[in-house]
């Protein structure tokens, strides 16, 4: 029969187990940037980071395509029409199991003389923050504090009081940080530790009365022979 430690050991291993799958410690880290560059130089709209808890991540404009012009270096996206409220988005989609909190969110920003005086971020539809443009690359790198409540992160960057609707607002060097945490889905977990918890009973499991007898007759047999 098991010892009583043995049986110990076995239970503290599940629990441990169990422990192990319901809590993983949160890292800030980045979760998503954009450089609009790729590797020859030449402007591309695709992340060139993206945290493991993100399965995609996009830019897109309201309206209009994606432009580029000189950036901070490099190329740059290029915006225009901010009068009939254009703006930039980024979409993300989160991966299953996974539970994230946005914590920053930066850019390089550029308004050239007709284009916005403001800049405003959003997520859905709430304003994070607003500032004035600059006629020069000037860095944005806003604090924030919210949890994605569903599994797409929808950001917007747009702009007010341009004075025409050629008037530009560049963008550069776009980055979210964040807290990414795994969360196990607890019917997994389950599966998993109940073949083990179900081991470990069977190995402690005292024997019957019925095996004890067995055991009895079979030593006095042996002892006639």
């Amino acid at each position: 029969m098991p010892s009583k430690h043995y049986c110990a050991a076995s239970a503290a291993l599940v629990s441990s187990f169990l422990i192990g799958l319901a809590s993983s410690p949160a890292s800030a880290a980045t979760l998503v940037a954009f450089d609009f560059d790729d590797p020859g130089g030449l402007f591309e709209a695709q992340p060139d980071h993206l945290a493991e808890a993100l399965r995609d991540a996009r830019i897109e404009l309201a309206a209009g395509p994606l432009d580029d012009v000189a950036g901070n270096p490099g190329r740059a996206l290029v915006v225009d029409d901010f009068i009939d409220g254009n703006r930039v988005e980024l979409h993300a989609n989160l991966r299953p199991g996974w539970r994230v909190r946005v914590t920053r969110i930066g850019f390089d920003q550029r308004a050239s003389a007709s284009g916005p005086q403001t800049w405003t971020l959003s997520q859905g539809t709430s304003l994070l923050a607003t500032g004035a443009t600059s006629s020069a690359f000037e860095s944005v790198s806003q604090v924030v504090d919210f949890l994605l409540t569903g599994d797409t992160l929808a950001l917007a960057i747009g702009g007010s009081g341009a004075s025409s609707a050629r008037g530009t607002l560049r963008l550069d060097n776009l980055f979210v940080e964040g807290e990414a945490q795994p969360v196990p889905l607890p019917a997994a977990a389950a599966l998993v530790a109940l073949p083990l918890l179900g081991l470990s009973r069977a190995r402690s499991r005292p024997a019957s009365r019925k095996a004890i007898r067995a055991r009895h007759r079979a030593a006095e047999n042996t002892g006639r022979a």
